[in-house]
């Protein structure tokens, strides 16, 4: 192990404390600050990362190099300001309050099944701006110890082979997920280790291999903040018959405004690192 002047370290964190509490001083006195104010922490770990050794110096060089490097940087500048920054601070306009997410939250749970946008069978589609964090919003139905991270959603199809009720979950298919056995047609359909399943459309069908599940209301909820949307056309067989890559659209997945596409084209490389960390497929 290589020795770090302690002395040094701790020296460099106060300087960079005190930094730190002046702007986020300055901040205060504005109308809003963001990550860019606060400061990310980047060029301090790069600094003690790098006088760990000329290994580690090089190994920084070589990241800092690629393309992962900024991309990486961009994703914990918008969970800094999702998650660190007050939201009556908060850099987007249109970024959902708390107070109103758990009213949302509250009034999807007090909503019967006959009240419900979602019934079995139904097509959604996944938001192309909503998963890069892997949730949409902050939320305790969104914990990682019962939601597994959703960067795979982004411009998701699925389709839902059941409601939850009571403290049955909901089980939805991915129809566009990666194949996953190419000399079988099998698609990948969800994390849930369920087995292969057939998806059957009046005419067709799609077999996948996995399904997504729920927790009961998480569902409602993902729908109710616009995470996912009922698709525009509810005809499997029509959807089925498309390129997988192209079902998103055909179910009415659409990019109006150059924000969401900049967010869309962060949400692609998300889903593909996703995909690269927890299956090992490459997806583009």
């Amino acid at each position: 192990m290589v020795a770090v002047d302690q002395r040094k370290v701790l020296g460099d964190l106060r300087i960079e404390q005190t930094a730190l509490r002046n702007r986020l001083n300055e901040a205060f006195k504005g109308q809003n600050f963001t990550a860019n104010d606060v400061g990310d922490g980047l060029a301090m770990w790069e600094r003690l990362y790098e006088s760990i050794g000329p290994t580690y110096k090089t190994r920084l060089a070589d990241f800092k190099a690629s393309s992962d490097s900024a991309h990486t940087d961009e994703m914990l500048r918008r969970w800094i300001n999702r998650c660190l920054i007050p939201e009556r601070f908060g850099p987007d306009p249109d970024a959902f309050l708390a107070a109103d997410v758990a009213e949302m939250a509250r009034t999807v749970q007090k909503r019967s099944s006959r009240e419900s946008l979602v019934r079995e069978g139904t097509i959604l589609r996944g938001s192309a701006t909503m998963w890069l964090l892997g949730k949409p919003v902050e939320h305790e139905l969104f914990a990682t110890w019962q939601f597994v991270p959703g960067q795979y959603f982004h411009k998701s199809v699925l389709v839902v082979v059941r409601v939850g009720e009571g403290n049955s979950p909901s089980l939805l298919a991915l129809l566009n997920g990666p194949v996953i056995d190419s000399e079988e047609s099998v698609f990948w359909g969800g994390p849930a280790n369920t087995g292969e399943v057939e998806i059957k459309s009046p005419t067709d069908s799609i077999r996948i291999s996995g399904l997504v599940v729920m927790k009961p209301g998480t569902l409602e909820f993902l729908v109710e903040l616009g995470a996912f949307e009922v698709a525009a056309s509810n005809d499997l067989d029509k959807l089925i018959r498309e390129p997988v890559d192209e079902r998103w659209h055909a179910a009415g997945g659409r990019i109006k405004e150059w924000s969401d596409a900049k967010t869309a084209a962060l949400g692609d490389i998300q889903k593909t690192l996703w995909f690269r960390r927890f299956l090992d497929i490459d997806v583009r």
